[in-house]
């Protein structure tokens, strides 16, 4: 499983990083899915993913959410690869659903909407009627 199938299995967001560079060690593109407290990355070694926890803004708050949310996943039985004061880089397994959901609640990662086929069409509606408006002035 890769980070593509990964992303499209559990509906999340899947970015490039903008500046960052773009190949990594591998010579592949390296997609990240971003969250609110941290990064989700195919390591492209063994299956295993990563989970960065990463405190930005560095504040008070942030860094106690950072240790709180560290505690859950050693709890959880993540292996534990670096440890910080800002960052914490743990290893998991994509096909383990229970770890998945786990991290998907740690990083604060964000979820793609499904539409269902009467939105999608009320949407559809929309957007031709807002075209007409437009071509109309």
């Amino acid at each position: 499983m890769d980070i593509h199938e990964f992303a499209s299995q559990y509906r999340l967001r899947l970015n490039r990083p903008i500046g960052w560079p773009t190949k990594n060690h591998n010579d592949r593109v390296e997609d990240l899915i971003f969250g609110r407290f941290g990064e989700l990355a195919d390591m492209g070694d063994e299956g295993r993913f990563r989970l960065r926890l990463l405190a930005v803004p560095r504040s008070k708050n942030m860094s106690k959410a950072l240790l709180s949310r560290r505690r859950q996943a050693l709890a959880a039985g993540l292996e534990l690869k670096w440890k910080s004061d800002a960052e914490s880089i743990f290893y998991f397994d994509p096909t383990n659903a229970s770890q998945v959901g786990l991290v998907v609640r740690l990083v604060g990662a964000k979820t793609r909407r499904t539409l269902t086929p009467e939105q999608r069409q009320a949407a559809k509606d929309r957007f031709a009627a807002f075209r007409a408006a437009k071509e109309a002035v």
